[in-house]
């Protein structure tokens, strides 16, 4: 009997073995349940195959089969499947990796961004606050000024200091006058 069919299909079963324990690491990193179906379903086809590979190998070593001119042939197709097998298995297993971290990295971004929207929004209601404040100083500095330029109201300076640092307060750092 001719050795080499029988290599090249050992061989091919160590491969699809391999590519068996990368599904078992495959599946539990993809976090979407209809792919973890379809890839499941994959690592079901990849077992009945190893376990053709299996019976074939027997198969080898039975007299009627043993000088086949085809063995040859079918053991290099077998050998070539199953390396094909394993390097998309591996292909696959970066990529959900990949897909695992780009999304934790995105989610993370997301959550960055919701929280610098609600400090923009928050900033944005004090400045409205502190505009309306500026507003009313302003409108009653405009009226003691039409009432100076009149002479008919008298205004303490008291009262014009304080809306000068309640004006003052309102552009710079506010200031609590008492």
């Amino acid at each position: 009997m001719d050795m080499h069919p029988a290599i090249l299909v050992a061989a091919g079963t160590v491969l699809l073995l391999s590519s068996l324990s990368l599904f078992r690491k495959l599946i539990p990193a993809i976090k979407w349940p209809y792919m973890k179906k379809s890839w499941r379903l994959l690592s079901y086809l990849v077992f009945l195959f190893l376990a053709a590979d299996l019976i074939y190998l027997r198969a080898l070593f039975l007299p009627a089969t043993a000088y086949q001119p085809t063995n040859l042939w079918i053991g290099a197709v077998i050998f070539s499947v199953s390396v094909f097998v394993l390097a998309t298995m591996k292909a696959a297993y970066q990529l959900a990796s990949g897909l695992a971290e780009t999304e934790g990295e995105v989610i993370h971004g997301r959550n960055i961004l919701e929280y610098d929207q609600e400090s923009v929004e928050r900033t944005k209601k004090e400045l409205a606050a502190k505009e309306e404040e500026l507003e009313k100083t302003l409108e009653e500095l405009y009226l003691l000024r039409d009432a100076m330029e009149r002479g008919k109201a008298k205004i303490s300076s008291r009262k014009i200091k304080k809306l000068l640092d309640d004006l003052k307060g309102t552009t710079s750092k506010p200031k609590k006058v008492r």
